[in-house]
C-alpha cells in the first residue's frame, strides 16, 4: 500500500501542478494576475488543489478495492503536496528570475504601497523589502513552495479524508 500512496501522489502531484501552472499561465496572459496576495489566483490554485487530492484519493481507492483510510489519504496527500510544491517552485524561480522579472518589482511595488499606507517607517520598509528580495531567489522560493503546499496538501487532506475515506470492515 505504501508504493501505492507514493505513486498515486506522484502521478496526481504531477497532474495538479501541471494544471496549475497552464492555468496561472492563462490568468497572466489574459491579465487577471493579482499581485496584491489576496486574489482569485490563490483562490485557484486551492481549488485545483483540492480536485487533485480528490482524484487522486479516487484512483488510490479504486487500486485498493475501494478502500482508502485516513492515513492512506493524508500520506497521498502529503506526497502529492511535496511534487506539486517542487514543480510549482521550479516552475516560480525560473518565471520570475528569467523569463519575467518585472513581477518581482510590482510585487515589490504592492507590498511598498501597503506598508506606506500601514505607517511604516523608511527603516521598517528598507528591512523589509530587502528580507523580501532575499526571499525571491530561485533557492528559497523552491524550498518555500515545496514547504507550504506539503502542509497546506496534509491539511486540505486530512479533511477532504473525513469526507472521501472508505475503510475496511473490521469484522468480515
Amino acid at each position: 500500500m505504501k508504493n501505492l500512496r507514493l505513486k498515486t501522489g506522484a502521478t496526481y502531484g504531477v497532474i495538479t501542478s501541471l494544471l496549475s501552472i497552464l492555468i496561472g499561465m492563462a490568468l497572466h496572459f489574459m491579465g487577471l494576475n493579482d499581485f496584491s496576495g489576496g486574489g482569485s489566483s490563490g483562490w485557484v490554485n486551492i481549488l485545483i488543489l483540492v480536485l487533485g487530492i480528490y482524484l487522486g484519493t479516487e484512483a488510490l481507492k479504486k487500486q485498493n478495492e475501494g478502500f482508502a483510510t485516513t492515513g492512506d489519504i493524508v500520506k497521498m496527500s502529503a506526497f502529492l503536496g511535496l511534487i506539486m510544491g517542487l514543480i510549482s517552485g521550479i516552475y516560480s524561480a525560473i518565471y520570475l528570475n528569467y523569463i519575467d522579472p518585472t513581477v518581482i518589482e510590482k510585487i515589490r511595488n504592492v507590498a511598498e504601497a501597503r506598508m506606506e499606507e500601514a505607517g511604516n517607517s523608511e527603516e521598517q520598509m528598507e528591512m523589509a523589502l530587502s528580507m523580501m528580495e532575499k526571499m525571491m531567489t530561485p533557492g528559497w522560493l523552491i524550498l518555500m513552495a515545496t514547504v507550504m503546499n506539503t502542509i497546506f496538501a496534509v491539511v486540505v487532506g486530512a479533511l477532504l479524508s473525513l469526507f472521501l475515506k472508505k475503510e475496511p470492515a473490521v469484522f468480515d
